[in-house]
C-alpha cells in the first residue's frame, strides 16, 4: 500500500532537533566555558644572577702588603672555645666555650674585663653595639649590656626598657601559645653605677622544645634566624624579631640536614643551606 511505502522511505534527521541533544549541547558548552574561565595559580619565580649572591671581591693588588707576622696574641684562658666576637670599636673581644663561660678581654692588653658563667653551652657571640652583646646558647638567646662606656651603656638600658613597655601586654598574652619565652630584666642600680666591669642581663629568649645549632643576625640588628634541632632529630628554622617579641617557625620540606641559615646582606632573602641543596 502507498501508506506503508511512504513510511519505509528513510528520512534525514538533524541531531540538534532532538530534545535530549539540545540540553546535552548546553551542558557541554557550560562545562567547557567554566574550564576556560577557571582561575589559574600563577607561580612567581625569582630570577636572579648568581653574581648577585656573592660579595664583590676586592682586587688582589689592593690587598698588598699581605700580613706576614702576628701583631697581638690574646689568651682567653679557656680550653674549649666555641666562638668569639670583636666589638665595633675593635677595643674588646669576647670568648665563649662549651661549658658556658663568657670572658671579655681588652684587645691590646689581653686583660680580662668581665667574666660570666651562663650555665649552658655557648653557640655564638655577637657585639650589636659597643655596649650590647648577644650571647646565643643551646637553649636561649641572651642580650647582655656591658659597661664599657657610660653613654652607650645607658642607651642600651633605655632601648630594652622601651621594647618591654611596647610589648608588655603582647608577651603576657602570647606566652602560653608561643614556643619561645621572652623575659626582661631591669637593673636600675647597676645602670647608674660609675665603675666599669658591669654586665647586665637585659633580655632572654628561651626556646621550649628546640636546641640551637647555629644562628645569624640580620644586618639591621632586629631579626635573628636560628637553625634548631628537635628531640626527634628533625631540623627547623626559627626567626625571632626581638624588638617586637615575635617568634616564627619556618617549615621546609627536605630530607637533608640543615647545616646553616643566614640572611642576605643587601636583599630580603633567607639562604638555607643543607647537605645537598641551597634554598633561597
Amino acid at each position: 500500500p502507498p501508506e506503508l511505502f511512504q513510511h519505509s522511505i528513510p528520512k534525514v534527521y538533524n541531531l540538534r532537533s532532538l530534545e535530549s541533544s539540545t540540553q546535552l549541547i548546553k551542558d557541554q558548552f557550560q562545562r567547557l566555558l567554566s574550564l576556560y574561565l577557571a582561575p589559574r595559580v600563577l607561580k612567581k619565580k625569582i630570577h636572579m644572577k648568581k653574581e648577585d649572591l656573592l660579595e664583590e671581591l676586592p682586587n688582589i693588588e689592593d690587598l698588598k702588603p699581605w700580613p706576614s707576622r702576628s701583631i697581638y696574641k690574646i689568651s682567653s684562658g679557656l680550653t674549649n672555645v666555641t666562638c668569639s666576637s670583636v666589638s665595633l670599636n675593635d677595643n674588646y673581644i669576647a670568648f665563649g666555650d662549651i661549658f658556658g663561660h663568657l670572658i671579655i678581654c681588652h684587645v691590646r692588653t689581653s686583660k680580662t674585663i668581665l667574666s660570666l658563667h651562663t650555665k649552658e653551652e655557648i653557640v655564638g657571640l655577637r657585639f650589636i653595639t659597643n655596649a650590647l652583646l648577644m650571647v646565643v646558647g643551646v637553649k636561649s638567646v641572651i642580650f647582655y649590656c656591658v659597661r664599657l662606656k657610660a653613654s652607650e651603656y645607658s642607651e642600651a638600658i633605655e632601648r630594652f626598657r622601651q621594647i618591654y613597655e611596647d610589648n608588655k601586654e603582647k608577651v603576657i598574652l602570647e606566652a602560653s601559645k608561643s614556643k619561645a619565652e621572652f623575659t626582661f630584666n631591669h637593673y636600675e642600680n647597676k645602670a647608674s653605677a660609675e665603675s666599669n666591669g658591669v654586665i647586665v642581663d637585659l633580655m632572654r629568649i628561651s626556646l621550649k622544645t628546640s636546641k640551637i645549632n647555629s644562628f645569624d643576625l640580620h644586618p639591621k640588628n632586629d631579626f635573628i634566624v636560628l637553625t634548631c634541632s628537635k628531640s626527634d632529630s628533625t631540623n627547623q628554622i626559627e626567626v625571632i624579631n626581638f624588638s617586637k617579641c615575635k617568634h616564627t617557625v619556618i617549615t621546609i620540606k627536605t630530607k637533608s640536614k640543615i647545616e646553616k641559615t643566614i640572611f642576605h646582606n643587601r636583599k630580603p632573602y633567607l639562604v638555607i643551606m643543607t647537605v645537598t641543596h641551597l634554598f633561597i
